[in-house]
């Protein structure tokens, strides 16, 4: 089976979206081509990464998972978001936590991820995130014109241009972040 998206500029479909995804979409029409920024309604039933390259046939570097993590240095604990291809695992042990300059770095538990992002746990997207988060973005994502993320709902996906992503997210390209899964 499988099934398209039917896109529309995100801009037009606040409904698709998490409040702080397009708030963080207004924020930035001076500085991104907004209208380039797609959503779609998807089955959420269907909303998981491994679900968007079957059912939808999406290609893993341009589907997106967002991971929330919490860095650990001492005392002071920093959330973190890591975007990697669908089918890869983010280095968290190695490249994550050392460009954190952390001592210890781990998943976010999910409700304090659900909690703090104000998005759905199963679609929350490194868009719109609170601004003190650094977003780590693996390096394959760059060969792709777009990328599927979550659009902070589990009943839509966004799509967007990989340099729209970097500064909708102010992410930054972190190489060796994401390695293939097997």
């Amino acid at each position: 089976m499988t099934l398209t998206f039917d896109f529309t500029p995100a801009v037009q479909a606040p409904a698709l979206l998490a409040p702080s995804v397009h708030q963080r979409l207004l924020e930035c029409r001076n500085h991104v081509d907004i209208e380039a920024v797609k959503v779609a309604p998807i089955d959420p039933e269907h909303a998981g990464g491994e679900d968007i390259l079957r059912v939808y046939g999406v290609a893993p570097e341009a589907a997106g998972n967002c991971l929330i993590v919490q860095a650990r240095r001492g005392t002071q604990t920093t959330t973190a978001v890591c975007l990697v291809p669908v089918g890869y695992r983010a280095d968290l042990n190695a490249v994550a936590r050392r460009h954190l300059q952390a001592q210890r770095i781990s998943m976010a538990p999910m409700e304090q991820a659900v909690t703090d992002s104000g998005q759905e746990y199963g679609s929350i997207t490194a868009i719109g995130l609170p601004e003190q988060w650094p977003v780590l973005v693996a390096e394959q994502f760059a060969t792709s014109p777009a990328i599927i993320i979550g659009s902070g709902l589990r009943r839509s996906k966004l799509q967007v241009p990989f340099e729209a992503l970097l500064t909708l997210s102010r992410g930054q390209i972190v190489p060796g972040l994401a390695r293939p899964a097997c």
